[in-house]
């Protein structure tokens, strides 16, 4: 369907209510939906008991972040039409808050508006009714201490759990809708089931039905999802520390001359904003951080090489993710097994993915796209196309110096103008620190020393 004409027909999207469901284990939380003239729509949410032992449903903290989590949901739903208005009937935002989820909302869609080919200003796409001038500060008194870890199952979220491992502090590790390869990682990690924390997200089935309709389909922010659900959970654990696992490439624009990021709310600007906006509800929460926002996807693949007891168990594909597999077909698997060729054998590879990658034809197009020799990078979390050519020069020099016949893409990437510049090209990677972050003094000198950055 057209975006104008679903505009017209669907004048606005609401936030209708949530409810919280005591069970005898459990907590369920239920965000009510509605889109004007087509339907209503129900997300769930699960908490165990023992992964939320500080919440109460009565405090006006957990209630507050919990609002939030259904603002940051009405998002899957709001895309499907694109209403121009959007109401909140259960409880309030000021202008200044509006602001923040309509900046979301705008370039957390970033993608979905490109590949829908629709061409909107962020103050054309949506504003919010029912606003509220001022509130003022909640209060929480709470002692908080530790560190909430969202895993995901990949290399990234594995790196920063080692490290963290040696920061004598309390870890809890954190994931949504638990899989094969986030509870391995936990495991692998030390963690027993009561010691990390697992809660289920559940969105309306009926939003495929739509879809297979015609209405308006993409990729949503889901990390800002993760944002929201960590700091209730951070705070129901009364933990300090939020610590993503987000680097400095994920502010890089997937599309070359556009600002449209895939990786928006993983982004550097979302995290300070999520960090402003909770200075402006709360007087104390979570500190929401990432802790390798300072160094390169290659630095990361560097040190994840060296954690060989994750190796059988980690995964970071999204298609193969329900069946905890890598699919072997798709860029982020390309862009894993390119990335880690710099630092790995070829037999350690295929160990992991059990195909040697380098060597698919059909994959040729995904692999010119990831070293930007196209209007577009893949859709999905890779690193910014320098570091992937850095990695590829590794690469090369790893078959070369053991004699061993160059794979597919490496024959066709040293026919590459991209080879002759990046052949002899300093690599400044390998001790690469982006002093714009927002880590926490205490973490500094260990996330320093644990990836060998020298001053």
């Amino acid at each position: 369907m057209e975006f104008k004409e679903l505009r017209e027909k669907h004048q606005y999207c609401s936030f209708d209510s949530f409810d919280i469901i005591e069970n005898e284990t459990s907590y369920s939380v239920k965000y009510y939906f509605s889109i004007d003239k087509l339907d209503s729509f129900v997300t769930e949410w699960t908490f165990e008991k023992q992964d939320v032992p500080y919440f109460s449903a009565t405090s006006e903290v957990y209630n507050r972040m919990l609002f939030d989590l259904g603002l940051v949901e009405l998002i899957s739903y709001y895309k499907m039409t694109c209403a121009k208005e959007i109401r909140i009937n259960c409880g309030t935002l000021t202008p200044k808050q509006a602001d923040f989820y309509r900046k979301l909302i705008f370039n957390g869609l970033g993608e979905f508006l490109y590949r829908n080919n629709i061409n909107v200003t962020m103050e054309e796409l949506c504003y919010f009714s029912n606003l509220q001038d001022e509130m003022s500060l909640i209060e929480n008194e709470a002692e908080h201490e530790g560190i909430l870890l969202p895993v995901g199952g990949g290399k990234d979220s594995i790196t920063s759990l080692e490290i963290l491992r040696k920061s004598n502090m309390t870890i809890k590790p954190f994931m949504i809708n638990g899989r094969g390869a986030t509870v391995e990682t936990c495991r692998m990690g030390g963690f027993i089931r009561n010691e990390y924390i697992d809660v289920k997200r559940k969105l309306d089935s009926k939003i495929i039905e739509y879809n297979k309709k015609g209405y308006l389909n993409g990729h949503i922010p889901f990390s800002s999802v993760v944002a929201f659900a960590a700091q209730f959970v951070a705070e129901a654990n009364h933990l300090k520390y939020i610590a993503l696992s987000n680097e400095d490439s994920a502010n890089e624009s997937t599309v070359i001359g556009l600002e449209v990021n895939h990786q928006y709310s993983k982004s550097l600007e979302f995290e300070n904003d999520f960090r402003e906006y909770n200075a402006n509800i709360y007087e104390a929460y979570p500190e929401y951080f990432s802790l390798l926002r300072p160094f390169s996807e290659y630095q990361i693949g560097k040190y994840f090489a060296t954690c060989k007891a994750y190796h059988e168990i980690f995964r970071s594909c999204n298609l193969g993710s329900k069946e905890d597999k890598w699919c072997n077909n798709c860029a982020k698997c390309l862009y894993v097994y390119v990335l880690l060729s710099a630092f790995l054998t070829k037999d350690e590879l295929i160990n992991i993915f059990h195909d040697d990658l380098l060597m698919r034809n059909d994959l040729l197009e995904t692999f010119f796209e990831l070293i930007g020799e196209r209007k577009e990078k893949p859709f999905e979390c890779v690193g910014s196309i320098d570091e992937i050519n850095t990695a590829i020069i590794d690469g090369i020099k790893y078959y070369e110096s053991n004699k061993l016949e160059l794979p597919l893409m490496f024959k066709e990437y040293i026919k590459l103008d991209l080879y002759k510049e990046y052949v002899n090209k300093e690599n400044i990677y390998s001790n690469f620190y982006n002093t714009n972050n927002n880590i926490p003094c205490v973490f500094v000198e260990l996330v320093r020393e644990e990836m060998k950055v020298n001053d």
